[in-house]
């Protein structure tokens, strides 16, 4: 026997070979299209084939094993990854039944009828004749024969019924066919014995090919397909780049693939027909290109000035040419983080923390990305949840003193609440210090609570500190008389002394001089203050103003004038 040792068809095919011992072929190198394409065969001692393996094959490790059994049927066939037939089962006439994978699950079913023939295979169903001629397939085509055993007539369901009839000549070959599904004849030439052509001739104009273009494209090459249709001798591509108004022929020839290139950015559009001797097909929908370039403009941002929940939504404008767009952020300052790549122009975030956020946008497509816009920035604001701590004096005796509190994180303002003697509350500072001062206040008990407040709210108010007033009075200024009664002897004297009232003051005292002895003479609210000496008597007073506990010095002493 002769064995090949290399192959070769200038171009198209170019093998070398090499054998075992018992001369297997162990390689078959393709030298035209390269080492992914070569392949190994291995045996064992019964010249059985136990693998094969080439690049080509794929899976884990890229090799056919195979196993067989003592009446040298197969037992297995695997490629790891792809194939897993683990389990040949072959019944008593050595027919196989069933394909198992490597957990026992039934691959492949077949059934056979009396004669050996197939019956059903994973539930397809075979009918033959007594023949052993294929009469049908259950839903898929039924077959005629005739009287020499040849087949003549094939139908299919779908299209319902459309046959495709051959003819043969006298010594069996096939010399016609006529292909109604397709809508073709077939003739077959022969020479010697061996067939050297066959020659098609369409009935009707092929049907309409489908045309599979890129959406859209960078850089202005691309390749446009399109399906394979039946009975056509050519295609005919065409090509518009002014949205159909006019079309220029790209391509007529018999391939199913066309390259374009050079193309400047913009849209191009394209369709296909099919045609043959008989005429063309209606053109496909038309499909279009999109050749990209990066966008030049920037969208708008908007996004609320403030928010006091930390949700809310960025929003921005479309931009001509994008398919995207990136939304970067930036907090208190920071830098930059992109927090959207999408289709739409908005991103809705939530939960944010208290703070600064600004926003910039761009847009984008796969020709790159344009310029950012200009930042948008939004206040996240909550409520101060902190209280601050008031201190107040206890206690006073000016009515001048000052409220002081502790600052609370969040908050640029404090408002400051007073009640007078237990009555109603009433604001009386609102501010971003933490201390105010007040003056004028009379005795009386004042209450005050504080909160801390921002724009998106206030606060609880603090615990309620108080201080008591008690105001001393001013010295009040004596004056008065002594009138001597000088009709009786022995001439008493009405001592009569006044003095001015103090402000805050809710009583006063007097009292008198006589000699070295001093004695109070009076305590209460009046101003006023009358009594009877001797004619020889000789008094001086002085007074002074109370508030409660709290009073003033007491007045220089006076001597009234007798008259």
């Amino acid at each position: 026997m002769k064995l090949w040792a290399v192959h070769t068809d200038n171009g198209v095919i170019n093998y070398s070979f090499a054998y075992d011992a018992n001369s297997n072929p162990t390689t078959i190198a393709d030298d035209q299209r390269g080492g992914a394409y070569t392949r190994w065969m291995t045996y064992d001692g019964l010249d059985r084939l136990t693998g094969a393996g080439s690049g080509m094959f794929g899976g884990t490790d890229n090799w056919h094993r195979f196993t067989y059994n003592a009446l040298d049927n197969i037992t297995s066939w695997k490629l790891a990854g792809v194939k897993d037939y683990a389990n040949y089962i072959y019944d008593a006439s050595n027919r196989l039944t069933n394909i198992q994978n490597t957990t026992g699950a039934s691959v492949v079913a077949l059934s056979y009828d009396l004669q050996g023939n197939l019956q059903n295979k994973n539930g397809q169903s075979y009918y033959f004749d007594y023949g052993n001629r294929l009469r049908w397939a259950n839903g898929q085509e039924s077959y005629r024969y005739d009287t020499q055993g040849r087949r003549v007539t094939s139908y299919s369901p779908s299209p319902a019924r459309i046959p495709i009839l051959s003819l043969y000549a006298m010594d069996g070959k096939l010399m016609y066919t006529d292909d109604q599904r397709q809508g073709q004849t077939l003739a077959y030439l022969y020479l010697s014995g061996s067939q050297v052509a066959r020659v098609r001739d369409a009935n009707a104009p092929p049907s309409t090919p489908i045309l599979t273009v890129p959406s859209s494209n960078v850089g202005g090459s691309y390749a446009l397909t399109w399906s394979t249709t039946t009975a056509t001798d050519y295609y005919m591509l065409e090509e518009t780049t002014n949205g159909g108004t006019t079309w220029s022929t790209l391509y007529s020839g018999t391939a199913t693939n066309a390259a374009v290139s050079g193309r400047a950015p913009g849209s191009y559009g394209y369709r296909i027909k099919a045609c043959n001797a008989r005429g063309c097909s209606g053109v496909s929908t038309t499909s279009t290109v999109q050749v990209l370039t990066a966008p030049t403009a920037a969208p708008t941002v908007s996004v609320p000035a403030n928010t006091f929940t930390g949700t809310y939504t960025a929003n921005w404008s479309l931009v001509s040419g994008a398919g995207r767009y990136e939304l970067e952020e930036s907090y208190n300052g920071g830098g930059w983080t992109q927090v959207y790549n999408g289709t739409g122009t908005a991103a809705s975030f939530s939960s944010r923390a208290a703070g600064t956020y600004a926003y910039h946008a761009r847009g984008c497509n796969a020709a790159g990305c344009g310029p950012f816009s200009g930042a948008a920035t939004i206040q996240v604001i909550y409520m101060p949840n902190g209280t601050p701590t008031l201190t107040v004096p206890g206690s006073n005796t000016s009515g001048s003193y000052t409220a002081t509190w502790t600052a609370v994180s969040a908050a640029d303002r404090y408002e400051l609440q007073e009640s007078a003697n237990g009555g109603a509350w009433s604001q009386v500072y609102s501010g971003g210090v933490t201390s105010t001062t007040f003056s004028g206040r009379t005795t009386g008990s004042y209450g005050y609570q504080v909160r801390a407040c921002n724009a998106a709210g206030c606060g609880p108010y603090s615990a309620t500190g108080t201080v008591s007033v008690v105001v001393t009075p001013a010295v009040p200024t004596l004056s008065g008389e002594g009138t001597k009664d000088w009709d009786t002897k022995p001439y008493p004297i009405v001592w009569a002394v006044s003095w001015s009232a103090s402000q805050g003051a809710t009583s006063y005292q007097l009292e008198r001089q006589s000699g070295t002895t001093v004695t109070a003479v009076y305590t209460g609210p009046n101003t006023t203050f009358s009594e009877n000496g001797s004619g020889t008597s000789s008094y001086s007073y002085h007074v002074r103003a109370c508030s409660g506990s709290q009073c003033s010095a007491w007045s220089a002493w006076y001597a009234p004038p007798v008259n």
